[in-house]
């Protein structure tokens, strides 16, 4: 049995979300509906939060703890996997699955004893319907995870991996 299912559920009050940057100036009564319909959840490290294929049911806030985002390395043997970024407290993931309802793209897991308050998709997007506020940090944070992925991806095209890529005798 895992922590979050041995551990009691808390339910987090508007309060509790209000500290999270992403709901800045998200009207009490939004972060009211949000709270009922939201659950804390606790995780081990290395226990799995999100895996890929899995539908996306809700977004994972991380009130304390650490997590962490990896993905396969294609064609690497013993199942080795690519950390393509991690999320402190105050953070978040699962967003993206939530809002274009496609299924869950990398696995999340607890690098550290995590606390996360778990947010369904329904009432998720609900919310950013109704507040400005929150779909506009929503994009920022997008606009930021891409933008890293641009940069990453540009390291990776300099560096000796695409060289010896683009040129077989490098």
């Amino acid at each position: 049995m895992s922590a979050q299912e041995t551990i009691a559920r808390r339910v987090p009050n508007a309060a509790d979300l209000a500290r999270f940057d992403l709901f800045a100036g998200t009207a009490p009564d939004e972060l009211e509906r949000l709270a009922a319909e939201s659950e804390e959840r606790r995780y081990t490290p290395g226990e799995i939060v999100i895996q890929p294929g899995e539908p996306p049911d809700g977004i994972y806030l991380v009130v304390a703890g650490m997590l962490r985002i990896v993905v396969p390395v294609p064609g690497a043997e013993g199942g080795d996997d690519l950390v393509i970024s991690t999320a402190p407290a105050g953070d978040f993931v699962g967003e993206m699955g939530v809002l274009d309802g496609q299924v869950r793209s990398a696995t999340v897991l607890a690098a550290t004893l995590c606390i996360l308050y778990f947010v369904p998709a329904e009432p998720f997007r609900t919310a950013v319907e109704r507040s400005w506020p929150l779909a506009q940090r929503l994009l920022r944070r997008l606009c930021d995870r891409v933008r890293n992925a641009s940069n990453v991806a540009a390291e990776l095209a300099s560096g000796p991996v695409w060289r010896a890529v683009r040129d077989p005798e490098f």
